[in-house]
């Protein structure tokens, strides 16, 4: 189901799917950390081109947490003071992901657009779900690899910093623009601060793109 993982389960892809709306989905790997490096001008290159995604992080204290967006990776606010220029795109292509748009809107509900999940920590193994409030999902920081929040500004809810393989400034904060009930602010890393081991992005397959909208 998520071809090239080397850090999704069986039954953490199961879930996933089931999250998504699609039991048979299939995702392809389209940027890792092992492969295609850790600062952001890595990550867009390769992400832009795509949608939706999931994003998947292991920390380096062995939680496994991640991110779903139908978000255009192109048109995410820059929350540092400036807009992300959008790609050029053909009529066609751009008439297509419009339609697309228009099919997953109508069946499925705003919040599921764009959410955040715990799949597994060192002190639980049930998966976890936290729905994106009005107005958040994917934005574009000064310093981030890739960042979750409030489309508007302010503090993220998770933030993987520029060079997270070697550093330990990435980190998540759960309540802003994601709904944590009465989780802890910091249930998805554990702690605050965190390392990152590995990270992967999956895109969903083209043979999949018309049947994940019904």
């Amino acid at each position: 189901m998520f071809f090239g993982s080397k850090t999704l389960t069986h039954q953490h892809q199961v879930t996933l799917n089931n999250w998504f709306g699609n039991p048979t989905a299939l995702w392809s790997c389209v940027f890792s950390t092992a492969s295609n490096g850790d600062f952001q001008s890595n990550v867009w290159k390769v992400c832009q081109r795509h949608r939706p995604l999931f994003t998947i992080i292991q920390t380096t204290t062995s939680h496994t947490f991640g991110c779903f967006t139908w978000d255009s990776w192109e048109n995410a606010p820059d929350v540092s003071g400036s807009r992300v220029q959008a790609s050029k795109r053909s009529v066609f292509s751009s008439t297509m992901q419009s339609t697309k748009d228009e099919a997953y809107s109508s069946s499925h509900s705003n919040e599921l657009r764009s959410f955040v999940f715990l799949l597994q920590s060192p002190t639980r193994s049930d998966p976890i779900m936290f729905p994106a409030t009005v107005g958040s999902g994917l934005r574009r920081e000064r310093g981030a690899c890739v960042s979750y929040g409030l489309r508007e500004g302010g503090p993220p809810d998770i933030f993987i910093a520029n060079g997270c393989s070697s550093n330990d400034q990435s980190y998540t904060s759960l309540g802003k623009g994601f709904d944590n009930g009465t989780e802890a602010e910091f249930v998805l890393s554990g702690e605050k601060h965190f390392g990152v081991a590995s990270m992967e992005i999956f895109a969903l397959t083209d043979t999949h793109q018309s049947t994940s909208l019904v």
